[in-house]
């Protein structure tokens, strides 16, 4: 039932978490309002909070995109056939026209003035290729009324109007030649219209068909004039326009601006002080939720809320792997929670104006203290990735606070003595500085700009680190656990009550001392928290301050348990682990080292005066007492910590004690006393397995290795003279 309890306590705790992380950033990451409407002057400065798509403007681009399209054009097959049916016309109508005048003539007839053909420029050797005796010469008048006909029969049949020069040119042609001019003609025409042709590309065409008959043409040169004129007389476009190309067209051209809008970046001055508001001004206030007329943002909420949802997720499955007791311990959860959530409330206020200065190395110092550098590296991502949209998205921030996170952590988890404060806050103050100087140099940041987020950085990462050193006694509070930092602060001999052990029981001091150096040992080869051993060790025995010669560490005369009943005897000495605990509490030591001090005996006899009694009550004939009525009243220990402060306490007392000679002596006592613990189930709550146990007997044979070593002997008398 208690444990349900604790795992409903968790539960709740987890909830209430996500909603507040929820809130949190979705508050932090609103932007400052502004009660404007189109038509106001603006009092402020507005700049963008991040970087958005400028619609209006993008709505503009994209409509002028559209009409610069042109109507696409598609060549038609109909028009090019029917112009070259009207090529073919052409030439039907000029030879008609050319054998109404070109009459027969009998054979033996010789038509007068064949040789009048050289007089138009043509070659010397036509009157030899034509069969112009077959032929008669038209008069100059008959040439005339041709060409009018000819120009009268084009206008009514093909709406062409042929120039009086260039019909009488035809008329007056040669049947060879105009044979030629046909063929040229008809030839360039298919060729030319076989192309896609807008009136400017048609023109184009005939020019370049013009200039390549004039280069290549032997013959009947001046007859390239006249075909380039007529083709411009009879051809025409022979493209029609594309409703459906053009419409595809035009609408491509205006996605491709709208896919690609026009960008407004964060930063970005929008409105002026003293601008009145436009439109485009307005609707992008609107857009930015800056106008406050927007109420609540659910779908940026949803998101929020499905982020938090994601990373706490992530987190679960962490601690799952690897601290799976964290939901037995509501206490820790809560504490853990607090951790997260103040720099997330702090960065509310800080980060949307001010976006390296979220505190999140409070967190990473605070986590690492008491889980560790992994978790500590962990978290920290979690947290900066919750707090990256109340920073606008600045992507110096993640970079920036990863990297001072990463070394709070891990200064703060290897730290060894209380001056190395300022190691934490100097390395983190270094890191921040370094990593916004380098993401400002390769964005090529303004320096202003770039100083701005050094500052911000640097700040944030001094006091972040300083405020979380401060604050952690009341973590200690609520973790029920203790921090590096406190643990080299008890470790100080100047504490009070080691001060008291060393003066009122100096040997009970010397015995903690050793049995810290032990148990140091033990620790680190097992995997133990090697700080909390030690400081156990320190303190395990400030119980004998109640009446220091009781024990025999610090006797130098009479024992006074050799004038006291074996169980008064025992009830004097077994009490100190209680009494060592009272005195703790009082002193305010944290609970690791309290169940150290209460466990260290667990529930083991005192062999010594059980005997005592046995051999008493034999010698006045009374029953045996039972052992259980001489050990110790106290749990056995319930963690590896406890288990090796009370294995190193028994090593240390047995070894004063027996004083074995060589290494060999010193292991087999050691076995024998772990022996004796593990026969009393003294370790069965410890979690230790039977190699760690091993471990730590090797360990602690290596620390006494060096007392059985023996040094060189030197002569007596240069032993004097250096004495000397």
């Amino acid at each position: 039932m208690k444990s349900n309890a604790k795992k409903r306590v968790t539960l709740i705790t987890l909830l209430l978490t996500v909603a507040i992380f929820t809130f949190s950033i979705y508050i932090g990451s609103q932007p400052e309002k502004y009660n404007l409407n189109i038509g106001d002057v603006s009092d402020y400065d507005i700049v963008a909070p991040r970087a958005i798509a400028d619609s209006i403007e993008t709505q503009k681009r994209a409509a002028q995109a559209q009409a610069d399209i042109q109507t696409v054009m598609m060549r038609s097959e109909q028009t090019s056939s029917a112009v070259i049916s009207d090529v073919t016309r052409f030439l039907d109508i000029v030879q008609e026209r050319r054998e109404a005048i070109y009459k027969v003539q009998p054979p033996e007839t010789e038509t007068p003035g064949s040789e009048g053909d050289n007089s138009r420029g043509e070659p010397t050797n036509e009157t030899k290729q034509e069969p112009s005796t077959n032929l008669r010469q038209p008069t100059e008048t008959e040439f005339q009324l041709s060409a009018s006909s000819l120009i009268s029969g084009l206008d009514q049949t093909l709406g062409l109007t042929l120039p009086a020069a260039d019909a009488q040119q035809l008329m007056k042609m040669s049947e060879v030649r105009f044979n030629n001019f046909s063929e040229v003609l008809l030839t360039q025409a298919e060729a030319i219209m076989a192309d896609s042709l807008d009136q400017a590309r048609l023109a184009m065409a005939i020019n370049d068909a013009t200039e390549s008959l004039k280069d290549n043409s032997e013959y009947y040169i001046d007859d390239v004039t006249l075909v380039g004129q007529t083709l411009q007389l009879i051809l025409k476009p022979n493209v029609v326009p594309n409703e459906e190309a053009t419409i595809n067209a035009r609408k491509a051209a205006y996605d491709r601006v709208i896919n690609n809008p026009v960008m407004v970046n964060r930063g970005t001055r929008i409105v002026s002080k003293g601008d009145m508001i436009t439109e485009a001004n307005w609707q992008m206030l609107l857009d930015l939720d800056l106008t406050g007329k927007t109420g609540i943002d659910w779908l940026r909420l949803l998101g929020i809320l499905l982020l938090v949802i994601i990373l706490a997720g992530l987190a679960v499955l962490y601690f799952q792997r690897y601290h799976p007791n964290i939901a037995e311990t509501p206490r820790t959860l809560l504490a853990l929670s607090l951790a997260l959530l103040v720099p997330m409330l702090t960065s509310i206020y800080l980060a949307q104006h001010n976006p390296l200065t979220p505190p999140v190395y409070f967190a990473a110092v605070v986590i690492a203290a008491y889980f560790g550098f992994r978790t500590a590296t962990v978290m920290s991502i979690l947290l900066i990735i919750m707090i990256i949209p109340m920073t606008g998205f600045e992507m110096a921030f993640p970079m920036t606070a990863l990297a001072g996170c990463m070394v709070a952590s891990l200064y703060t988890k290897g730290i060894g003595r209380h001056d190395n404060y300022a190691k934490i806050i100097v390395s983190t103050a270094l890191v921040t500085l370094s990593m916004s100087s380098v993401f400002g140099l390769l964005a090529h940041e303004p320096l202003d700009k770039m100083l701005t987020h050094i500052l911000q950085a640097v700040l944030s990462g001094m006091f972040s680190v300083v405020v979380a050193i401060g604050v952690m006694p009341i973590f200690e509070m609520i973790f029920n656990t203790v921090s590096p930092l406190r643990l080299i602060e008890l470790s100080q001999t100047s504490h009070p009550l080691l001060r008291r052990l060393f003066i009122e029981a100096p040997g009970t001091s010397q015995h903690s001392m050793m049995v810290a150096n032990l148990a140091e040992a033990a620790a680190e080869a097992v995997g133990a928290n090697a700080m909390i051993v030690r400081v156990g060790s320190y303190f395990h025995d400030i119980g004998k301050l109640e009446n220091p010669m009781a024990f025999t560490e610090n006797q130098t005369g009479e024992n006074p348990h050799d004038f006291m009943l074996p169980q008064e005897s025992c009830k004097l000495i077994t009490r100190h682990p209680e009494d060592g605990v009272k005195l703790g509490r009082k002193y305010r030591l944290p609970q690791p080292v309290l169940n150290i001090i209460l466990q260290h005996h667990g529930t083991t006899v005192l062999q010594y005066f059980y005997h005592k009694a046995c051999t008493v009550a034999e010698k006045e004939g009374k029953t045996l007492p039972s052992p259980e009525s001489y050990s110790y009243p106290t749990p056995v220990p319930n963690s590896a910590e406890s288990a090796i402060v009370m294995l190193a306490d028994s090593v240390e007392a047995a070894m004063r004690s027996v004083s074995p000679k060589n290494l060999q002596e010193a292991e087999s006592m050691i076995r024998r006393v772990v022996k004796t613990k593990t026969d009393q189930n003294q370790l069965i709550k410890s979690g230790l397995s039977f190699a760690q146990v091993e471990s730590i007997i090797k360990s602690f044979l290596h620390v006494y290795a060096g007392h059985f070593h023996q040094r060189v002997s030197y002569p007596t008398d240069r032993i004097v003279v250096e004495a000397n």
